[in-house]
Parts: structure tokens; C-alpha cells; sequence
């Protein structure tokens, strides 16, 4: 059993030293794909205010103004 315990941390460490390398390695392959990624989430999250065509007119931001006595 102290067998055991003494050479787990070494796999351990070993597997943790390989895992590391391979996702930096991943990491700097793929960074332009991983920014379209995130790229594409964020658009598909965040609507642009050209879908509300009242968003910034200056009708509403008169009406806005005018309610909050500006």
C-alpha cells in the first residue's frame, strides 16, 4: 500500500506535465479558431441595435429627454 502512494503522485505528476504541454500545444493551434468561436457566440447573444429600428432615433431619445425634464 506505501508502495502504491509513493508512486501515484509521480504518475500523477507525469500525466498532469503531458496534459499540460498538449493543451498548450492545442491551445496556440487553434487560437484563430477558438476567436471565430467565441466570435460567433457572442453575436449570436448580443442582438446589434439595428434590430430595433426606434433604438436610437431622435424621436426617441427627444421623448426620453423630455421625460426626464433634460
Amino acid at each position: 500500500m506505501l508502495m502504491v502512494l509513493a508512486v501515484t503522485p509521480v504518475m500523477y505528476l507525469g500525466a498532469a506535465h503531458g496534459i499540460t504541454a498538449a493543451t498548450s500545444l492545442t491551445t496556440q493551434v487553434t487560437a484563430t479558431q477558438y476567436d471565430a468561436f467565441v466570435s460567433a457566440r457572442l453575436s449570436a447573444h448580443v442582438k446589434p441595435i439595428t434590430d430595433n429600428p426606434l433604438a436610437y432615433s431622435s424621436k426617441t431619445i427627444h421623448e426620453s429627454h423630455k421625460q426626464m425634464n433634460i
